[in-house]
């Protein structure tokens, strides 16, 4: 789909915005992306229009950067996107970040290693004095998980999803309660060999987009520290928990008492930035979004 049929969509499900308020608020949220790797906010200015409408030809690496910031942020937007697809649905935005061959419709064989326990000081200083076969023991037997695990797992968390978008009179409590662990398990199962927190973003927003009242968020570097923050601190208690075992307990849709704890922060904090995007958005100040080059304050 274009991604100008993508903002129709957005312009029609909230069509008490302002138009031209809405698309500097989604311009905004591309730009974030497109700042997440690179700073070359002229050429934003710059190549924005072009590439949005797609009328240009992508012939350098800043073209690719923003066509996939414009795809990051978009493609969650959609109206027309199937639920019953939802796996595959993944699997093509991975896809399309990574440039990677998914015809085989299956995730990443590659093991991963997740957030370290204190039993061994991974630190620069311990590593130079750790030998490779201690090092590659301990990876192997504490922080490495094999594919068939992740992809059971990451499985598991789609029919979660499924579940809190399919009742369309759920309260926001309760999907918020839902909102918190689905993201924090998909970046503990991390089913990607790369760009993952790119994807987690993205199913949040996709969430968020099946709620009628729910706009899309734009999480900053410094909203993705303190969410890493919270997920150590909740992986940490869930670890002490399940024995060690990273993935014994998110394979199932029940949280654990820890799991259930500490995510509701999570929870929290992306509820908080809903409603920062709903203030900016349904709020009765209205700005003048003319001659929007000149600029240079992205405030979302």
């Amino acid at each position: 789909m274009q991604n100008i049929e993508i903002i129709k969509q957005l312009q029609e499900k909230h069509k008490s915005i302002d138009k031209q308020k809405l698309n500097f608020y989604i311009r905004n949220l591309v730009l974030l992306e497109f700042l997440r790797y690179n700073d070359n906010v002229e050429y934003f200015d710059e190549a924005f229009e072009s590439i949005m409408l797609e009328n240009k030809s992508l012939d350098n690496e800043l073209d690719y950067a923003l066509q996939e910031a414009i795809f990051i942020t978009l493609q969650p937007l959609r109206r027309d996107i199937d639920i019953k697809n939802l796996e595959k649905i993944i699997m093509g935005w991975s896809g399309q970040i990574l440039k990677r061959d998914i015809t085989e419709g299956r995730y990443a064989k590659d093991l991963i290693h997740y957030f370290d326990d204190d039993t061994l000081d991974l630190s620069v200083e311990n590593l130079k004095n750790i030998s490779k076969e201690k090092l590659k023991e301990y990876l192997e037997y504490n922080n490495m998980v094999a594919c068939e695990e992740k992809e059971k797992c990451t499985k598991s968390l789609l029919k979660m999803v499924s579940k809190n978008i399919s009742k369309p009179n759920m309260s926001d409590e309760l999907f918020y309660s839902k909102l918190g662990p689905i993201y924090y398990r998909f970046i503990r199962i991390h089913p990607f060999q790369d760009g993952n927190g790119r994807v987690s973003r993205m199913l949040v927003n996709y969430m968020f987009n099946q709620r009628n009242d729910c706009l899309p968020i734009g999480l900053s570097n410094d909203d993705i520290s303190e969410l890493s923050k919270i997920q150590q601190q909740a992986s940490k208690h869930i670890y002490i928990a399940s024995m060690g075992n990273y993935l014994s307990d998110l394979q199932y849709e029940d949280c654990t008492d820890a799991e259930k704890m500490l995510t509701a922060n999570i929870g929290t904090y992306l509820k908080n930035k809903q409603n920062q995007a709903k203030a900016k958005l349904f709020g009765a100040k209205k700005e003048n979004y003319e001659n929007i080059r000149d600029n240079r304050r992205y405030e979302l």
